[in-house]
């Protein structure tokens, strides 16, 4: 993993240098936030569409899906075990 950590004012309270934050950049981009003030968080949501959204992002934006690889599911596999939850 690589990233970084920084100090923040916070956006909720206003309260300058309260809000811890930190940024990953590897294997995805990945952010979280706390306020030691107020105890405001945020953090990167890691889930899978079901294919009803997924379907219905494609259709938004006109991608043509195709099926995946068999190392593309593999790839997906090892993903999973390890971020996803």
């Amino acid at each position: 993993m690589s990233g970084t950590s920084y100090v923040l004012d916070c956006g909720r309270c206003g309260s300058k240098n309260a809000l811890f934050s930190s940024s990953e950049s590897k294997p995805f981009d990945y952010n979280s936030a706390d306020c030691l003030n107020c105890g405001f968080s945020y953090f990167t949501k890691i889930y899978i569409l079901k294919k009803d959204e997924l379907n219905k992002l494609r259709k938004q934006i006109n991608f043509k899906s195709s099926k995946l690889t068999k190392q593309e599911k593999n790839n997906c596999k090892d993903f999973n075990k390890v971020y996803i939850k």
